[in-house]
């Protein structure tokens, strides 16, 4: 029951995590997010929200009660489809835990095409890298807006992972998320368009958190 705008305006929760701000600004209005729950914005599992691909990124657990008892069910398993949640039709969300573990660096940018719009694409980025010469350990990339669920670029993470963010490499790996998300034609705008999308903003996001 958490309210968005609660979440976003929480220095303390920016200090350990800014990607929570970062894409909680883009979800619809202040109006929206002064009424709006993080839960609520995870079960209803739009294609288009920001929510679902930082529950991604973040490795989330979400905890599911009903009738049979609680589960744990992980972020990946938790969006199967547009609008459909990893709920049984028995179930309410009661719980959400972040994984933030120390050293992670984050990334968010999406496109739409006025401030408070359903982003036409848009990509949220985790990373955590060596602190003596910038390698990348471990990295996280969710794309949202362009398919019918918020989903985990897993061959352009790939790429990043025992690297560092070099252009060759920031290019190899948009080059690879642009081939590797499989997008959808709405709202008046093609499939190659976004995939050009997604490839453009893993480059952005990435060449942002090289800097």
């Amino acid at each position: 029951m958490t309210i968005q705008l609660d979440m976003e305006l929480s220095d303390e929760l920016h200090t350990v995590c800014p990607l929570f701000r970062d894409a909680l600004r883009h979800v619809g209005h202040q109006q929206t997010r002064s009424r709006g729950t993080v839960g609520g914005s995870l079960v209803h599992a739009d294609p288009a929200a920001e929510l679902p691909a930082v529950a991604l990124v973040l490795d989330a657990e979400m905890v599911a009660r009903g009738r049979s008892g609680v589960r744990t069910i992980k972020a990946e398993d938790f969006f199967p489809g547009p609008y459909v949640s990893g709920l049984a039709d028995d179930e309410i969300l009661i719980e959400v835990s972040f994984g933030v573990p120390v050293g992670t660096r984050t990334g968010f940018m999406e496109f739409s095409r006025r401030a408070g719009d359903f982003a036409l694409g848009g990509v949220a980025v985790a990373l955590r890298a060596r602190g003596d010469d910038g390698t990348v350990d471990d990295a996280r990339i969710a794309a949202f807006g362009a398919a019918g669920a918020p989903v985990r670029l897993h061959a352009a993470e790939a790429v990043l992972r025992a690297s560092q963010l070099t252009d060759p490499v920031v290019m190899d790996a948009s080059r690879i998320a642009a081939e590797e998300i499989s997008p959808i034609a709405s709202h008046g705008v093609s499939e190659a368009y976004r995939r050009r999308l997604i490839g453009v903003l893993v480059q952005r996001v990435l060449k942002e958190m090289s800097a």
